[in-house]
Order: C-alpha cells, then sequence, then structure tokens
C-alpha cells in the first residue's frame, strides 16, 4: 500500500541529513509514482569556485533523495539505496528541484528515474537509482 505524504513527511522529519539540507516533499503522487522534492540554496552547498553554483554532491545527495523517497512512497516501505548514476548537464544555481518517476517497481528492487532542474527551470543533471525495498 503506497505511503501518504503525512506518512513520508514523518520520514523527513527524522532524518538530521534530509533536515539540515531543508529538503521538502512538494508533490506526491503514487498513482502516477512521481514524486516531487526541493531544496533550497544554501551557501554551504556551494562549489569552491566562488560562482555560486552548486557543488555536484549535495546535487546528487537531493536526486538518491527524491528517487529514494519515491520508491518508498510507491512501495509502502522503506527503500535504500543500491546504486545510483549521475550525470551533470549543467552548472545548477539557486533553489533546486527534483523530479522522481518510478520507471519499475519490483517486490525486492525498485527503478527510479530523476531530473535535477535549477532556479531557471533549466535541467542541470538526471540521475537513475535502483533501491531496495525493507522488508515488511
Amino acid at each position: 500500500m503506497p505511503l501518504t505524504l503525512e506518512q513520508l513527511n514523518a520520514f523527513i522529519a527524522a532524518s538530521p541529513y534530509i533536515r539540515d539540507w531543508a529538503i521538502e516533499i512538494t508533490a506526491a503522487d503514487a498513482t502516477a509514482q512521481t514524486l516531487t522534492m526541493r531544496m533550497p540554496w544554501c551557501p554551504e552547498g556551494a562549489d569552491a569556485d566562488g560562482s555560486r553554483t552548486w557543488h555536484g554532491g549535495p546535487v546528487a545527495a537531493l536526486l538518491d533523495t527524491a528517487g529514494a523517497f519515491a520508491a518508498t512512497m510507491v512501495a509502502g516501505r522503506d527503500c535504500g539505496t543500491v546504486g545510483l548514476n549521475v550525470d551533470y548537464v549543467r552548472p545548477a544555481t539557486g533553489d533546486l528541484t527534483a523530479t522522481a518517476r518510478v520507471r519499475k517497481a519490483g517486490r525486492t528492487l525498485s527503478t527510479v528515474e530523476v531530473d535535477v532542474v535549477g532556479v531557471d527551470g533549466k535541467l542541470c543533471a538526471v540521475g537513475r537509482g535502483v533501491f531496495y525495498v525493507s522488508a515488511a
């Protein structure tokens, strides 16, 4: 049985890492198997070149978090990352939005594709994650 937005937000409340980055779910649709998350700009995530662009690490973390939450929503159980592939398309600026789509929801593994866009709405990273579905 898919998890509700309220149940997903309880996972966020329990995670210091997600709270520290102020990541929030902005949309969740278990029927369409899509989930959207937002991560606001913060200087701690900046690249070292002083350009006010994101370092790749926080971008990948957002992508991973959105994928895991989408898999968790659909499975109705906690899901952990087995593998993650990230391709950076362009430098990311400002608030980031990640949109995750569950491509295959399995009994033990789920595959999720995620797009990350910057404040300008331009695609800055794409990725695919495989997530382990925990036992009931």
